[in-house]
């Protein structure tokens, strides 16, 4: 969704201020869990009182702080991502009160915000008012859509353009489930076309719902990856899909997400589905709540160690969602998946070519099996010019046999992994 906006506070010098709005939060966050509230609800609701986890691209920001975002989004000069000197010029002439779309007021700020190559800001949760009454009534997907941009990643260094609308979305999402800051962008790679051409050779499709964050593209910048935080995702999968899985699961078929994203996902539910004696199914609003899914999950319950047959846990979360009446789940995840950590579900990955200090690259060389084939692949695709992040290419990894030492990348078998066998690809 339209998640960035420019923005000026109301004193001197009135300097333009990226905002990227995150994850909706106030009671309904108190009731789902850290992983923020729903934003597909947040979304079709009046814009005027929510609150929101927000991205400010600004270190001076400090509670108390009103930033006015205009009627029109402004444009900014250059090939820069971050609002260039001379736009920040131009536009910190005061606006009227009439032109002023929505207010963001700066309730408090939770800790600072560094990204690789860009300017410091700082996470803080913001309350969205309406000035003059402008969007008192009006749902904030629609203040958002005419005052608010895509969110490409800061490293592409354009302005969004009207095609991404759909360059930058897959065939297979869910308009109304629009709620995710950025896109699965492996799932770009997917066509119409190419998912029938699957389908005709044997492959199974499941899809899940994601709603990704703008963490996804934060670096690691604590010395150890023990204190970083891990950021937060919402997901939701229909009880139809996971049953799919399941039966994929229990009959040895391998599992290849698409995109990392997906990956987490299905590994947080396998997780969720152990922890529902610690943590039971809560019904919200009609659908099965699982609650979160925390950074460490797995390894406080043993670390490589799975407590419960993958495809039985899942099965079991089936039979719980069935008993409460519920056809979908919903729950969020912090889970840091790496080297060292023991998958449950996911036999491969299909996933583009990330950034080399990202928690995503933690995720790809816990698959491959450690960080020397990791650098191995990553080698081959430098030496290659392959096209690395959002729009780049695309990879296939295969997870190796857990008996075997990995010395080369997508090489090798994982659970049931033959030519012969029946694959099923989950699409998020």
């Amino acid at each position: 969704f339209e998640a960035r906006l420019f923005a000026r506070a109301p004193q001197p010098p009135r300097r333009l201020t990226e905002v990227l709005l995150l994850a909706p939060e106030g009671e309904a966050q108190r009731r789902e869990g850290p992983g923020g509230a729903d934003p597909v609800a947040a979304l079709q609701q009046a814009a005027d009182g929510q609150m929101w986890r927000a991205m400010v691209r600004c270190s001076g920001v400090s509670a108390g702080d009103v930033l006015e975002v205009g009627v029109a989004p402004p444009r900014r000069s250059g090939s820069s991502a971050s609002p260039s000197a001379r736009t920040s010029e131009t536009s910190a002439r005061a606006a009227p009160p009439s032109s002023v779309a929505l207010s963001l007021e700066v309730v408090r700020v939770l800790a600072p915000w560094v990204e690789e190559a860009e300017p410091d800001g700082v996470l803080a949760t913001l309350r969205l008012g309406s000035p003059s009454g402008r969007a008192a009534g009006a749902d904030l997907a629609a203040v958002l859509g005419s005052v608010g941009s895509i969110p490409l990643p800061p490293y592409m260094r354009r302005e969004a353009e009207p095609a991404d609308a759909h360059s930058y979305q897959t065939v297979f999402a869910a308009a109304e489930r629009s709620g995710s800051v950025a896109a699965p962008t492996a799932g770009l790679h997917f066509t119409s076309q190419v998912l029938d051409r699957l389908r005709a050779a044997g492959v199974h499709t499941s899809t899940v719902a994601l709603h990704v964050g703008a963490g996804t593209f934060m670096p690691i910048v604590a010395p150890t990856i023990a204190s970083h935080p891990m950021h937060s995702e919402r997901f939701s999968i229909g009880v139809r899909q996971l049953e799919q899985i399941a039966s994929s699961a229990v009959a040895g078929r391998p599992l290849v997400p698409v995109g990392t994203t997906s990956a987490r996902t299905l590994e947080s539910l396998y997780w969720a589905a152990c922890g529902l004696d610690a943590a039971p199914l809560r019904v919200v609003g009609g659908r099965g709540e699982l609650g979160h899914v925390g950074q460490w999950a797995p390894y406080r319950r043993g670390g490589v160690v799975l407590p419960v047959e993958p495809g039985r846990g899942l099965e079991r979360l089936i039979a719980t969602a069935t008993a409460h009446g519920v056809s979908e789940l919903h729950g969020s995840t912090a889970l840091c998946i790496a080297p060292g950590y023991d998958f449950a579900l996911c036999d491969g990955l299909l996933t583009n070519f990330h950034q080399p200090d990202s928690t995503l690259m933690l995720l790809v060389g816990a698959l491959l099996g450690g960080s020397h084939p990791a650098r191995q692949m990553y080698a081959h695709a430098v030496a290659q010019r392959y096209r690395f992040l959002s729009y780049g290419d695309c990879n296939l990894i295969v997870r190796p046999p857990p008996q075997n030492e990995c010395t080369a990348p997508a090489v090798g078998g994982g659970r049931g992994c033959s030519a012969s066998s029946a694959r099923r690809v989950v699409l998020g």
